[in-house]
């Protein structure tokens, strides 16, 4: 398996506020996280991009089509990391990489087979 170091963003609040501000219109992957009652964070979601701001943005929208994201958004507490990745095939590998790793119970399986490692948020 080979394996790619990207660079991940600090954990960010999942408000259109910090997407504006830090998130860039390149291509990349991101992970949504949600606050538990514990403290800790929990994966629900894993996504990629050819446009970090736009696809950040449209789970914030009432427009949302994912009913499972739109729930924990509006009950929880959310935030996100992102990574820009530039390459479609590299994205579509981490991502799949990121799937196996973590439990993302708003996410449909990748159809990539092919996992291309990654270092993880922290």
């Amino acid at each position: 398996m080979s394996k790619i170091n990207v660079e991940w963003s600090n954990l960010l609040f999942l408000r259109s506020t910090e997407i504006e501000k830090y998130v860039p219109t390149s291509g990349g992957l991101y992970i949504l996280w949600v606050k538990l009652v514990s403290a800790k964070w929990k994966t629900i979601y894993i996504g990629q991009a050819n446009n970090l701001k736009e696809s950040l943005s449209k789970h914030l929208s009432i427009s949302e089509p994912n009913e499972c994201i739109k729930t924990k958004i509006s009950k929880s507490v959310c935030a996100f990391h992102f990574a820009v990745v530039p390459d479609e095939d590299d994205r579509a590998g981490i991502e799949k990489f990121l799937f196996d790793r973590y439990t993302h119970e708003c996410n449909k399986e990748s159809s990539r087979e092919s996992p291309i490692e990654v270092n993880l948020p922290h």
